[in-house]
C-alpha cells in the first residue's frame, strides 16, 4: 500500500461517503452556515484555499447543495495526484455536443475524456449538469488517481447496504485499500453527492 499523499488526503475528504453532518449552532467561521471548530470547516477551508470548491457571494458554502458531474471533475482533478494538464485534450476527439470548448468545466471533461475516466452516455452526450451520486463520484475519483489499479482486492467492507457483485465495489475497494474511503458507517450507493460530502474528501 502506498504512502497517502496530500493531495489523497485533500481527496479523501471530497468523497465524505461517510460521515454524517449535525446542524449545530455555528459560531463565527468561513462561511456562515459550517459551524466552527467542526471537521467540515477544516476542509472547506483548505478546500477554499486551494481554489477546489468554494462558497458563494452571500457568505454560505451550502454544505447540502448537490454536485453536478462537470463540478465534480473539476473537484477530483484539483484535488488528485493527477496532474491536471489542459494542453493535452484533442479537442477534436471530444464529441460530447453539450460540452462546449468555451465553458469552464471543458478543460476537466475532456482531460477525463483523454484518461479514459468518462466515457458519456449511449446518446453521445455528456450531461454536464447532471447530479452524481456518491458512486458515481467514487468510480470517476479511483480512476483518476495516477496508481489506481482494477487489481483484485480482498478489502472487507464494515458497510451493509451494498449488493454483492454491484458494479462499483471494485472502486470502493481500491479506495478502502489505499485508505481514500473510510471502512465505516453506511455506503449509501444511490445517495446524491453532496458539496460537504465532495469537500469531506480533501
Amino acid at each position: 500500500m502506498k504512502p497517502i499523499s496530500i493531495n489523497s488526503l485533500i481527496l479523501l475528504s471530497a468523497i465524505i461517503l461517510f460521515q454524517g453532518m449535525a446542524n449545530p449552532s455555528f459560531a463565527k467561521s468561513l462561511y456562515t452556515d459550517v459551524r466552527a471548530g467542526s471537521d467540515l470547516e477544516t476542509y472547506v477551508t483548505l478546500l477554499s484555499e486551494r481554489k477546489i470548491i468554494e462558497g458563494y457571494p452571500d457568505g454560505t458554502f451550502k454544505p447540502e447543495q448537490t454536485i453536478n458531474r462537470a463540478e465534480a471533475l473539476k473537484i477530483i482533478f484539483l484535488a488528485s495526484d493527477t496532474v491536471f494538464d489542459p494542453e493535452l485534450v484533442k479537442w477534436d476527439q471530444l464529441k460530447f455536443p453539450d460540452v462546449i470548448k468555451g465553458e469552464w468545466y471543458a478543460p476537466y471533461v475532456g482531460f477525463a475524456f483523454e484518461k479514459g475516466i468518462i466515457s458519456g452516455y449511449p446518446d453521445g452526450t455528456f450531461k454536464p449538469e447532471q447530479t452524481v451520486n456518491r458512486m458515481e463520484f467514487v468510480k470517476m475519483a479511483m480512476t483518476a488517481q495516477s496508481y489506481y489499479s482494477s487489481r483484485p482486492s480482498y478489502a472487507e467492507f464494515n458497510f451493509d447496504d451494498y449488493e454483492d457483485e454491484a458494479w462499483y465495489l471494485p472502486y470502493v475497494e481500491f479506495g478502502i485499500e489505499e485508505g481514500l474511503i473510510p471502512n465505516r458507517s453506511e455506503l449509501q450507493p444511490s445517495k446524491l453527492m453532496m458539496r460537504q460530502d465532495a469537500a469531506e474528501i480533501v
